[in-house]
């Protein structure tokens, strides 16, 4: 259930953020502050405000200055004076009330160093360095005062003082580190890539516990293709340093910019020898696979594997459990990646592109023998993997993840329906709530689809929803019903689901467009119709729920009878839209073109040609007709939301048309 905060009282959110951002600084640490008072103040001081706000600055100044008498420790008179000066340029104003509260805050080093940068602005240039030389003398402990004075050297461009400082505090502190951090930052804005890569090194070699400082900023100044050279160097310079620092700053490096292999050699030179070690190689193997570099992948999580065997004495059970799970189910999905590859062409003419009502769950197989007997090959090494997890970690969290991906590999690979079943249940049973169990429920659902067991699934759904623990459990049991009454035809169910769904949803559900978008397909074509209408509308979905099973030959047949003898229906272009898009996924691309070009007069025409010029670019390799397609779309349909991306594609067909 979503609950609302409380709303915090603006006078306390007000005292709140004046307290983190003033007194959080070093100089008030030990010494006692007030804000006001009395209530009477509190009311001058708001007076004084909306004098200023409204231009009385004589006025607003004068009750400022009064309240700063009253009470010398008032910090927030004192800021808003100071800020009232500094508006109006008023230096010696501004010089008086800092020398003041430097008085009654000895210790305020900001205020310190602020009271040399009013002598400064004043023109008082030697004044300014004699002071800053004086109180660096008295204070030549204090880190913050360190700090202060190199902020406005570079506030000032005054580079011999900036490095004059930070030589002096390194000296003074032995910390070869000191300000490194903040120097690298003024480098890099300087465009000094190396001079400001040296100083985040140097930063992570002696703070390695912020490592992921220094990262985040090497990787941010890599975003600038010149500094790469500078940033690599150095690092190789380095490098005898601290090697691990340095080489896990390097490995980063070169993964962002893709040099994998590289950013392998890097972590195999670490090695693993700890937990710590362990945890860096799950990190760097998980981003592999998710960037598609499978075979470094696999070697990574096979370095896990190894090394958990030679840890194993040093480990807990659990730990010994959860490294070995890790290292095995990353291995596994893997393997499964090779089988189960993420769609590679991006299709602008989809049919309710990423819609989890139309979600083909089904994956086609290879006709080519040679994949498949490499598919066969990795399926038997994933298979293996997934048995080792089982009966190598039995009692580990990983057991019913394992058990849902061998029915994954089952259902969408193999079709072996029954098999994938009863991994899915298995997987049921250890697992009763969260993204997993909504996962598996959905699969199952999705698995008695195909098999064409409506009511069994209807069945399964009513049973967990008396066991459901969240909302988000019930989500997606109520949208598998939706679903199975609106594929079966029982439409004026569906609807009713639907109407009651929507109403159980958040505007920022992940289904909630996908249930919008259904509800708006029947209304269009089934519920505003004519009988023949919905006639048609349930002929075409037969074809839809044969479509699921995978039959494409039996759908396509029944999508054709909508075309041939229900031209005057609704439903009539999404027939033939999808009677040509099965052609395109049997391969018969020849007939897909002469079925599309049947909706060039109708509202769908937009979507045809797009399909139509991606099956020259794709399938047939002929460019040229592709474009003249893509056209087709700019020249006919200027309300078309597929013109800008047809219009980049045009772009990128043209460019590459160029280089070759």
């Amino acid at each position: 259930m979503s609950r609302q905060l409380k709303k915090l009282p603006m006078s306390r959110l007000f005292y709140t953020i004046f307290f983190l951002t003033v007194f959080m600084n070093p100089g008030y640490s030990q010494q006692p502050f007030q804000i006001f008072k009395e209530s009477s103040d509190q009311k001058s001081y708001s007076k004084a405000i909306k004098l200023e706000k409204a231009g009385k600055l004589d006025e607003a100044e004068a009750i400022y200055i009064s309240l700063l008498n009253q009470n010398s420790k008032n910090i927030q008179v004192y800021h808003q004076l100071k800020s009232l000066y500094k508006k109006q340029n008023n230096y010696s104003k501004l010089e008086k009330t800092i020398a003041d509260h430097i008085i009654v805050f000895p210790r305020d080093m900001q205020g310190i160093v602020e009271l040399g940068e009013i002598y400064f602005l004043q023109d008082s240039i030697k004044k300014a360095h004699d002071y800053w030389e004086e109180i660096l003398l008295k204070n030549s402990q204090s880190r913050s005062l360190y700090k202060g004075l190199i902020q406005v050297y570079i506030k000032y461009n005054m580079e011999e003082k900036l490095f004059e400082t930070v030589k002096a505090g390194r000296d003074i502190f032995n910390d070869p580190a000191f300000l490194s951090h903040d120097l690298g930052r003024y480098f890099s804005r300087k465009l000094n890539y190396g001079k400001s890569a040296d100083e985040y090194i140097t930063f992570a070699i002696h703070n390695p516990k912020q490592i992921q400082t220094a990262s985040n900023r090497l990787l941010k100044m890599s975003d600038r293709e010149e500094s790469l050279t500078h940033i690599e160097s150095q690092l190789n310079n380095r490098m005898s340093e601290n090697e691990p620092v340095v080489r896990t700053l390097f490995s980063k490096i070169l993964f962002k910019i893709g040099k994998y292999e590289e950013a392998y050699f890097q972590h195999k030179e670490l090695g693993i020898a700890s937990k710590g070690d362990f945890k860096r190689w799950e990190i760097f193997a998980d981003n592999l696979r998710k960037e598609k570099q499978l075979t470094l992948a696999i070697q990574a999580y096979g370095n896990m594997l190894s090394a958990v065997s030679i840890l194993k004495e040093s480990l807990t059970t659990s730990q010994y459990n959860t490294f070995a799970g890790k290292a095995l189910y990353g291995l596994a999905l893997t393997y499964e990646q090779q089988i189960i590859p993420t769609q590679a062409t991006p299709y602008l003419a989809q049919y309710f592109p990423n819609n989890s009502f139309f979600e083909n769950t089904l994956i086609s197989t290879s006709k080519n023998k040679n994949d498949e007997t490499g598919n066969s090959n990795v399926l038997n090494e994933t298979f293996a993997l997934y048995d080792s997890i089982l009966t190598t970690l039995p009692r580990s969290s990983f057991s019913s993840q394992a058990h849902f991906r061998i029915g994954e590999i089952k259902f969408r690979v193999l079709h072996d329906f029954d098999g994938a079943l009863e991994s899915y249940f298995v997987s049921l049973q250890t697992v009763r709530h969260g993204k997993q169990y909504q996962e598996t429920i959905s699969r199952i659902a999705d698995v008695l689809m195909v098999k064409g067991n409506y009511e069994d699934a209807l069945l399964f759904l009513k049973d967990q929803l008396r066991f459901i623990r969240s909302d988000e459990d019930e989500k997606i049991c109520l949208m598998k019903q939706c679903q199975i009454q609106f594929l079966t035809g029982e439409v004026d169910s569906a609807l009713k689901y639907l109407d009651n769904l929507i109403g159980f949803l958040d505007i920022g559900d992940d289904i909630f467009n996908d249930v919008l978008e259904v509800k708006g397909f029947i209304d269009e074509n089934y519920t505003r119709t004519t009988e023949s209408g919905k006639t048609a509308f349930l002929t075409y979905m037969k074809g839809e729920q044969l479509l699921r099973q995978n039959k494409q030959s039996e759908a396509q047949l029944l999508f054709s009878s909508v075309r041939q003898s229900y031209q005057e229906t609704p439903v009539y272009d999404e027939a033939i839209f999808r009677e040509g898009e099965i052609s395109v996924l049997m391969g018969d691309y020849e007939n897909a073109v002469l079925t599309l070009t049947l909706l060039a007069q109708t509202s769908s025409g937009d979507r045809a040609a797009v399909m139509i010029g991606e099956i020259y670019e794709y399938h047939l390799n002929d460019k040229e007709e592709a474009i003249n397609w893509y056209l087709t779309v700019l020249d006919d349909y200027h309300g078309s939301l597929l013109t800008e991306p047809v219009r980049y594609k045009i772009r990128e067909l043209a460019e590459k048309k160029e280089i070759n």
